[in-house]
């Protein structure tokens, strides 16, 4: 976890015990829901919270299992064989496990940051300076674009010379030494 939602969690915790002194159960509630809306974070004692789920709780916490998304992955079957975890109770949690995650997914990561076309073909140019590129060997770093939009491109920009429709060689752009 990292230190900021560490310290939101702590901030989190600290407002609650405020919370429960003389507040009803549905105050308390309120603002349970609210926490995990607003941190992303939400208890397994708290999604797991009736007593038929006590043994598997009690499983998770002996095996530092705390937050839902620590059981992002996790097999009911894993617990087979603890105390109280019988085969209903696996099937019970994993139903439960299922609608979780259809109504939490999961972020999805962010997309690595690519250069722009141009950039990438500019770079093996320069690395290639000293020989005649053919355009079939630029396909694999075109990423998808065609070989007719690809000499398109190639024509229209300043450092690259063309000897036919299919070869090209790098010339230092004008206002750069030559090399």
């Amino acid at each position: 976890m990292s230190e900021e939602g560490k310290a939101g969690r702590a901030a989190a915790l600290q407002m609650s015990s405020l919370v429960y002194a003389g507040k009803s159960r549905y105050t308390i509630f309120l603002w349970h829901y609210a926490k995990g809306l607003i941190f992303g974070l939400q208890l397994i004692e708290e999604v797991f919270a009736k007593e038929v789920y006590a043994p598997f709780v009690r499983y998770c916490q002996l095996h530092h299992l705390r937050e839902m998304e620590d059981l992002r992955g996790f097999s009911p079957a894993e617990a087979a064989g603890w105390p109280g975890v019988t085969p209903a109770l696996q099937k019970r949690v994993g139903l439960l496990l299922s609608t979780y995650w259809s109504r939490h997914p999961q972020a999805p990561a962010p997309a690595p940051k690519r250069e722009p076309l141009e950039d990438r073909v500019r770079a093996h140019f320069e690395e290639n300076a000293h020989r005649v590129i053919r355009l079939s060997e630029l396909m694999p770093i075109a990423g998808g674009l065609g070989q007719k939009e690809l000499a398109r491109m190639l024509e229209r920009v300043d450092w690259c010379g063309c000897l036919d429709k299919n070869s090209y060689f790098y010339t230092s752009p004008k206002g750069e030494a030559s090399r």
